[in-house]
């Protein structure tokens, strides 16, 4: 089932139980013999009349309930909704912050793990409002083994959302060997600040040292006074 995202001031809103009636429809579609479960995650109270009919309706359905909240809330309230043994579905956290990083966890907003699968353009087609020819020229489109989402990753040495015109090359003096998702932020330095690599570089190794110094094990050392470095070039008149 989808997630019923709600960013609503203060908390979840219950007026005239829209959110279970959603949930009702979207039950209804399931196969026979499906598991149904709904998980319901909330910040504080409900304000809008009381949600315990509603859930129970879906208990009574076979639907499992799991809620989660925090320990300011009404804890007996989502104790109530949650499918038998309630100890087993509420799960009841400690402070905001731990519920903002499970509410990011469970949108998928802070997954950046796990692999991603190469798959044709026309599959990334419902990421932009026209509906094709949504990612960057420099990028790919994908689908994530973990959060199973279909995404434009740009490809290595490369920076951005994926989609067309935002896949922007790293800039000199880093280097980015991963198709991922990220921000600039996810170029990586040249370890040392006397190497400069080109823009759009994918490895260390094209990390490469300032003109005036030279590799000693795995610094870019200053030559000193009457060091010369041996350079090949060609000619094309003899010099004198």
């Amino acid at each position: 089932m989808p997630v019923q995202r709600r960013d609503t001031p203060k908390t979840w809103q219950f007026a005239k139980n829209q959110f279970w009636l959603r949930d009702f429809e979207v039950l209804d579609k399931a196969r026979p013999k499906a598991t149904k479960a709904v998980f319901l995650v909330t910040d504080g109270y409900s304000n809008g009349g009381d949600p315990r009919p509603a859930a129970k309706v879906l208990r009574d359905q076979q639907v499992e309930i799991f809620t989660f909240g925090i320990q300011n809330g009404n804890v007996r309230e989502l104790y109530d909704m949650a499918s038998d043994p309630p100890e087993e579905h509420s799960y009841i956290l400690d402070s905001f912050e731990e519920f903002e990083a499970l509410a990011r966890r469970a949108l998928h907003e802070d997954l950046h793990i796990g692999s991603y699968l190469d798959q044709p353009p026309e599959s990334c087609s419902s990421l932009c409002p026209t509906g094709k020819d949504c990612c960057d020229e420099m990028a790919q489109c994908t689908c994530g083994t973990t959060n199973g989402h279909y995404a434009c990753l740009c490809r290595k040495g490369f920076y951005g959302t994926g989609l067309r015109g935002d896949c922007h090359a790293c800039p000199a003096g880093t280097f980015r060997p991963t198709s991922s998702p990220g921000d600039i932020s996810s170029c990586i330095p040249c370890p040392d600040l006397n190497q400069v690599s080109l823009p759009g570089s994918t490895s260390l190794d094209q990390c490469l040292c300032k003109t005036g110094f030279q590799k000693v094990g795995k610094k870019c050392v200053g030559m000193k006074h009457g060091m010369f470095m041996t350079i090949s070039c060609k000619c094309e008149k003899q010099c004198e």
